[in-house]
C-alpha cells in the first residue's frame, strides 16, 4: 500500500499526448485515458490538452472539442506531412496556447507539463512551457520516432525541445538508451506502462483440455500475424488441442488472415474477434493461455503487461519492448523474424504449462503486480513530477 505521505501535495499536472481517443477514433490513445484515470484516482489532478496533428491533404475538421469532467481539451491543427516544410513549430506553438488558454480559464494553471511522444506533444509542452513559467518533460512511446529524417525542420524543432525537457522517461530499458543516443541528450529513465486494476481483477481462466494461443493487435505488418499463424498451423498438427485466437483488426485485414489461416490448414483452429472494446479486452483476453506477440519493432508493448496480469505466459520477438516486458519466468523471447523458433517456444510454453509448475498463472499474475500495477505507475510519476517542480525553484 501507498502511504498518506508518498500522496501528499501532489501536482496539477497537464498531458499533451500527440494522439488521443476522439469519437471517430475511440481506441486511438485509449491507453492515455487509462494511464491519466489512475494518476487521478490516486488523488492527483490532471489535465490533458491534445494537440493532435492532421495531414493538411486529408482536409481534416477543425475538431475542437472540450470534455470538462476529464479536463480534456482538444486541437488538431491541419499540418504538411513528414515535416519536410518548415512552420510545424509555429502551427503546434499556436494551437497550443490557443488551447493551453482555455485549460487555464476552466482549470488554473498547472504545477507541471507532461508531453507524450515528440511530435506533436513536445512542442506543444515547450510551447506552454514558455508561456507559463513551469517545466516539462516527456515520455516516449514511439519506435518510428528514431525514424526522423535529421535533416528536416521538425526534427530541428524537437531535438532542443528533448534535451531541454526536466525529464524523459522510455517505456523499456533498450530503447531508453536508443533516444538517449538518436537525440544526444542527457538519460531517458525507464517507467513501465500500468494496467488497470480490472485485469488484476478478473478471474484466471479455468482450463478445459484446450491450450489456446492468443494475439492481440492491430493487425499490422510489424506485428507478424502471418508468421504467427504460419507457426501455430506447425504446432497443431502435433498438438490437435491447441487453438490460436487473434484479437483485433478491421474486417479487410480479418478476411485477408482468414483466407491465410485456410491456407495454412487450419482454419478450424483460428478464431478471429475482429474489434474488441476496451470495456472487454480484459473478459477477451482471459480465454488465452499464452499471448503471442513477435512484432518487427516493439519499444514497449503494454499489451505483455495486460496479459501477464490475466496470469497469461507470453511469447515475444527480442525488440526492445518484448526482452523488457517478459522475463524468463513468464515466458519466452525469441530472435526477431525466426520461425522455427516461435515454433518452438509455442510447442514449449504448452508443455511447460502441461506438465510442470512453470509458468504459473497464479505466479506470473503476481509478479505483474509487482510491475505494472497502477500503485506503482502513480508513485513514480507523483516522484518525478515533484522533482522536476523542485528542480525548477
Amino acid at each position: 500500500m501507498t502511504s498518506a505521505r508518498s500522496r501528499a501535495h501532489l501536482p496539477h499536472v497537464l498531458w499533451t499526448p500527440s494522439w488521443y481517443p476522439t469519437c471517430d477514433k475511440p481506441l486511438s490513445g485509449s491507453f492515455f485515458v487509462e494511464q491519466t484515470a489512475i494518476l487521478r484516482q490516486w488523488g492527483m489532478a490532471v489535465g490533458v490538452l491534445a494537440v493532435e496533428a492532421r495531414s493538411l491533404w486529408q482536409r481534416p475538421a477543425d475538431l475542437r472539442e472540450c470534455h470538462l469532467p476529464e479536463r480534456v481539451v482538444y486541437r488538431q491543427p491541419p499540418m504538411i506531412p513528414r515535416g519536410i516544410v518548415p512552420g510545424d513549430r509555429r502551427i503546434i506553438e499556436a494551437a497550443a496556447r490557443r488551447g493551453g488558454a482555455e485549460y487555464a480559464h476552466r482549470y488554473g494553471i498547472p504545477d507541471v507539463i507532461h508531453a507524450h511522444s515528440v511530435f506533436p506533444g513536445i512542442l506543444a509542452a515547450r510551447a506552454l512551457s514558455d508561456l507559463w513559467g513551469v517545466p516539462y518533460g516527456l515520455t516516449e512511446h514511439r519506435p518510428s520516432s528514431l525514424t526522423r529524417n535529421p535533416k528536416s525542420p521538425r526534427f530541428r524543432a524537437i531535438v532542443p525541445a528533448v534535451r531541454e525537457a526536466a525529464f524523459r522517461i522510455a517505456v523499456s530499458p533498450e530503447f531508453a538508451r536508443q533516444l538517449t543516443r538518436y537525440y544526444g541528450s542527457e538519460s531517458f529513465e525507464v517507467v513501465s506502462s500500468p494496467v488497470p486494476q480490472e485485469f488484476f481483477s478478473h478471474p484466471l481462466r479455468t482450463p478445459d483440455g484446450i491450450f489456446r494461443f492468443i494475439h492481440v493487435s492491430h493487425l499490422a505488418p510489424n506485428k507478424r500475424v502471418e508468421e504467427t499463424i504460419s507457426a501455430f498451423s506447425q504446432v497443431c498438427v502435433q498438438i490437435p488441442d491447441t487453438r490460436l485466437l487473434i484479437v483485433g483488426g478491421d474486417s479487410a485485414r480479418v478476411s485477408e488472415l482468414k483466407a491465410y489461416a485456410a491456407s495454412c490448414g487450419v482454419a478450424d483452429y483460428v478464431e478471429f474477434t475482429g474489434r474488441v472494446s476496451r470495456q472487454m479486452m480484459a473478459a477477451e483476453m482471459s480465454r488465452g493461455d499464452c499471448l503471442v506477440l513477435v512484432s518487427g519493432r516493439e519499444s514497449g508493448g503494454i499489451v505483455f503487461a495486460e496479459a501477464q496480469s490475466l496470469g497469461l505466459a507470453c511469447i515475444a520477438s527480442a525488440t526492445a519492448g518484448g526482452r523488457h516486458m517478459v522475463p524468463d519466468d513468464a515466458g519466452i523471447v525469441v530472435p526477431i523474424d525466426q520461425p522455427r523458433a516461435l515454433r518452438d517456444a509455442m510447442r514449449a510454453v504448452v508443455q511447460a504449462r502441461r506438465h510442470s509448475t512453470k509458468f504459473a498463472p497464479s505466479q506470473i499474475r503476481a509478479q505483474a503486480a509487482n510491475r505494472f500495477a497502477p500503485d506503482v505507475f502513480a508513485s513514480s510519476h507523483a516522484d518525478i513530477y515533484r522533482r522536476a517542480i523542485g528542480d525548477a525553484h
